[in-house]
């Protein structure tokens, strides 16, 4: 089976039918219900979200430095299964994911960070976890995108240089290091070909910026002789945030830098960013509050919350903010719904809900008591999808368009534009929502692609085409007609 893109890229493919669903809602989850995915005597946390796949640590205690990672997928799974076999001891917000590569770090003893190592498993083979690192420095800080993975490695307390390993070949491959020079670099993030990390020398530190598919040096975006921190990517641009409050924004298409607020705001913002929305925090001289803004707008930011507790641990993805408000026992999740512009309280009980993780339509975050972390359990939600639907035209990064010609018996054609360069992923999905095969995973420009498939091979039945593009997960209903 064959599908060609329209610049004459091939690729293999299994053949569909759909009907078009921007966001895939699975049967057993309505519009915001609350799952409770774990119920144990564990301190389950540290988790993140991809999509629909939520991945955490689970420790015996609070005392326990050994833990074991579990999965879940929001499609067609019934119950977590366990990643590892065997108990890792994890390093500092170890663990990574994208679509389904999941990386952590774990060090061999807590008393020598230099035994930390980068491990890795794919949640479509479910295993086997394969070790990638395996020196004595610290390998950790990691970040992953698609097939590209970059981390720090060092000696722990020494200079400290940045990694690159491509995920397509594991068991093959070896990391490359991408500077080397007896600097201090640290924090990567990645995002397709787009990298950045920071350079600090003591007295201050910098905004690198690495574009990995071009023999071109990194380079330096910031110099100024203050701290600059937390650079995010997403499509073309790059943010960061420095330590007098000022936010800073680089368009990576036009090479350009721009000061993006003059209202400083020195206490610890942690800007953080999705296509072209932002949100951080500030502080208003009693406790902190969440700001939004959106590139490319002539307007202020807008101050979401306006309360007497403090609003922090936000993040940003496709249409959504979400955040945690209060602290202890009183500590709830609320999301922003960009398109709509409102503010909705999801959480509302008498445990601490913290450390919210949000993916497209999905979020994720940890609660229990707070004085006893053993009742730390892992929820989801899922946002209302005719919400996602109502922000297509203006704010989704891309268009799936319905297959022609429809229903699909032997051959057909595939379109689908994205709105800017962007990492995507392609996948063919059975009707339990198990990955039959990856059929595009790579960053693209702006533009229009086109696919010419054919059903051949593939038996009648339903199916699901998921496209993974800017946060968002675009489904395709499929049905091949037999």
């Amino acid at each position: 089976m064959k599908a060609t893109f329209t610049n004459n890229s091939t690729f293999s493919l299994i053949t569909l039918v759909f009907l078009l669903s921007f966001v895939f809602t699975s049967n057993e989850l309505a519009a915001q219900e609350i799952i409770q995915l774990t119920n144990n005597e564990h301190f389950d946390g540290g988790l993140k979200v991809s999509g629909s796949q939520v991945v955490w640590a689970a420790r015996p205690d609070t005392t326990s430095s050994l833990a074991s990672l579990f999965h879940y997928n929001l499609i067609g799974m019934d119950t977590p299964m366990a990643i590892t076999d065997s108990d890792f001891i994890l390093d500092f917000d170890p663990i990574q994911i994208s679509g389904n590569k999941v990386l952590w770090s774990s060090v061999a003893d807590m008393d020598d960070m230099n035994t930390a190592e980068v491990y890795y498993y794919d949640l479509n083979g479910q295993g086997p976890v394969v070790q990638l690192t395996d020196n004595n420095i610290y390998d950790g800080n990691i970040s992953v995108s698609g097939n590209t993975a970059l981390w720090q490695g060092g000696s722990s307390g020494g200079t400290q240089t940045i990694y690159h390993f491509d995920l397509s070949q594991v068991g093959e491959g070896t990391p490359e290091i991408l500077v080397d020079n007896g600097k201090f670099y640290y924090a990567p993030v990645v995002s397709g070909n787009d990298a950045a990390w920071i350079y600090g020398d003591g007295s201050d530190s910098e905004v690198i910026y690495y574009d990995l598919s071009t023999p071109f040096p990194p380079q330096q975006l910031s110099s100024n002789g203050i701290f600059d921190f937390g650079p995010q990517i997403s499509g073309n641009n790059l943010v960061w945030y420095r330590v007098d409050g000022a936010i800073f924004y680089y368009n990576i298409a036009a090479s350009i830098t721009v000061p993006l607020n003059n209202d400083l705001n020195p206490y610890g913002i942690r800007v953080q960013m999705s296509g072209s929305h932002l949100v951080w925090r500030i502080y208003d001289g009693n406790d902190f509050e969440i700001m939004y803004y959106q590139l490319g707008t002539s307007g202020p930011p807008v101050q979401l919350t306006d309360n007497d507790i403090d609003d922090t641990d936000m993040l940003i993805n496709g249409n959504f903010a979400v955040w945690r408000a209060g602290e202890e026992d009183s500590a709830e999740i609320y999301y922003y719904d960009i398109a709509q512009e409102a503010v909705v309280q999801l959480t509302d009980n008498d445990i601490a809900d913290i450390l919210p993780q949000i993916s497209g339509n999905t979020i994720a975050w940890q609660g229990g008591a707070f004085d006893d972390p053993t009742t730390m359990e892992v929820y989801v939600a899922s946002f209302d999808p005719a919400t996602n639907v109502a922000a297509q035209p203006t704010d989704m990064p891309a268009q799936l368009y319905p297959v022609s010609p429809n229903p699909l018996v032997n051959e057909g054609t595939i379109r689908y534009t994205l709105n800017e360069r962007s990492p995507i992923m392609l996948k063919l999905l059975d009707s339990s929502g198990r990955l039959i095969e990856v059929l595009v995973d790579e960053t693209l420009a702006a533009g229009t692609y086109e696919i010419k498939v054919n059903a051949f091979d593939l038996p009648g039945g339903n199916y699901y085409l998921s496209l993974e593009v800017g946060g968002y997960q675009l489904t395709e209903q499929v049905m091949i007609a037999r």
